[in-house]
């Protein structure tokens, strides 16, 4: 009897084990660097889960290093997420202090997460200040002010957010953006941002420019062996009512390329 019962105790067992490794199997784990303070930062898990409800969202803010590293450890993306400026002594320009809004705990944080994410070749989603920030992560620079350091002919930061919108163009295409080689007129897109790249890592390329020559988008110029990387000046998480084929397609990409990232661990 006593085997008998010991028996079904570990039938049991590995029925419970099969049924949490499926269900693990089918639900995706997005890393974002930060989605709590606010409204703006909540958007990032509202868009994420429009495209897959079923996704496990994990916020790194306000972690400590450590204790950052062991959850990246258990994600199958990560997004960089918009916010305050880039220390400018990052790209060796410390004299622009005076222009930035500065989170040091957020730069030591996303330098540590981009770095243990391109070891693992995890997949990557910089958007605005993560898109900036991958680029100084990767020896780029930036405009620590367009508005005093750069000619414009394009707002890119306005009062309200919402109101702030221009047209790009794509000059080169990649993988991850094949799909707007067929809505190459009109692209319009948002953006609520002071600083752009004025230099580009030279392990990036431009893939999409404002009217005023800054660039909106970049790609790895090579991308064997790299992550998976997505990286958009504007906000796909706000553009799904004005841009959704542009603003859901790529939400898609990364989500498919953190599905194929997570079935090879």
């Amino acid at each position: 009897m006593k085997l008998i019962f010991k028996t079904i105790l570990a039938l049991l067992a590995i029925i419970i084990f099969s049924s949490c490794q499926s269900e693990k199997s089918t639900h995706l784990t997005i890393g974002i660097s930060k989605v709590i303070g606010g409204a703006g930062y909540l958007q990032y898990t509202t868009w994420l889960k429009s495209l897959d409800s079923t996704l496990e969202i994990v916020n790194f803010y306000g972690l400590s290093l450590d204790s950052a590293s062991k959850l990246l450890e258990k994600c199958d993306g990560l997004l960089l997420s918009g916010g305050p400026d880039v220390h400018p002594n990052f790209y060796g320009k410390p004299e622009y202090d005076s222009l930035c809004e500065i989170d040091n705990y957020r730069d030591t944080l996303e330098f540590a997460l981009i770095k243990s994410a391109l070891d693992k070749k995890m997949p990557i989603l910089g958007i605005c200040r993560g898109f900036q920030i991958l680029n100084v992560a990767l020896g780029g620079q930036l405009y620590a002010d367009i508005p005093t350091q750069l000619s414009q002919s394009v707002n890119h930061r306005c009062e309200n957010k919402d109101s702030c919108l221009h047209k790009i163009s794509f000059i080169a295409f990649d993988d991850n953006f094949d799909f707007m080689k067929k809505h190459l007129n009109n692209i319009i897109v948002n953006s609520n941002h002071h600083q752009g790249v004025s230099y580009l890592a030279k392990e990036l390329q431009p893939l999409a420019i404002s009217d005023d020559g800054l660039i909106e988008a970049f790609s790895w110029k090579n991308q064997t062996d790299k992550s998976f990387m997505i990286a958009v000046q504007w906000h796909p998480e706000r553009l799904s009512k004005i841009n959704p084929y542009l603003s859901d397609s790529l939400g898609i990409r990364f989500l498919n390329a953190s599905k194929i990232f997570k079935e090879s661990k």
